[in-house]
């Protein structure tokens, strides 16, 4: 049977060099481990199985769209927060890459503590700054995981995503 746009964008999504490493990274730390039932949901993501879900209408709060079986709503949703917990395990990755290279880390500061120029309202915040690490002259690294889906939170996806590798990426680079 031939594959849908969502099936062929998921696909592409998640191959080229290294997209599968997570797999194969031994779980003797926190960030490698995963508790069995995220390890499955992931795994079942992944090979586009159902996921055992446990309701059928998103808990986001504004949102209230039937979920699929497939999680792609879940995932997409900026409602749920659900893109935010996915980068979490990445942020605590890089942190911890910053830590061991000697760098002291600050997680989630606000920008307008970073002495930037951004008025005191402002409420964005960067997931990392690392400071006194042997680069650039040894001025702070800031760094903002970036996680993005293929589809849209209905399923569908995005434009030219099921046909060329690193659409969602671009996308998030423009935006």
């Amino acid at each position: 049977p031939s594959m849908t746009p969502a099936e062929q964008a998921v696909l592409r999504s998640g191959s080229g060099p290294g997209a599968a490493q997570w797999l194969s990274a031994p779980p003797t730390t926190r960030e490698t481990t995963m508790k069995p039932e995220t390890f499955q949901v992931a795994l079942r993501r992944r090979l586009r199985l159902r996921l055992p879900l446990g309701s059928y209408r998103c808990p986001g709060s504004t949102c209230g769209r039937q979920l699929d079986v497939l999680g792609d709503h879940l995932t997409s949703c900026p409602c749920t927060g659900g893109p935010q917990r996915r980068a979490k395990p990445l942020e605590k990755a890089w942190q911890r890459v910053f830590r061991e290279a000697g760098g002291r880390v600050v997680p989630q500061p606000m920008l307008r503590d970073l002495d930037l120029g951004v008025a005191p309202t402002d409420t964005r915040r960067v997931d990392l700054v690392a400071r006194g690490l042997p680069l650039f002259g040894g001025i702070p690294v800031c760094g903002d995981a970036s996680l993005v889906a293929p589809l849209h939170c209905d399923g569908t996806p995005w434009a030219r995503a099921a046909t060329r590798d690193g659409v969602g990426i671009e996308r998030a680079r423009r935006h």
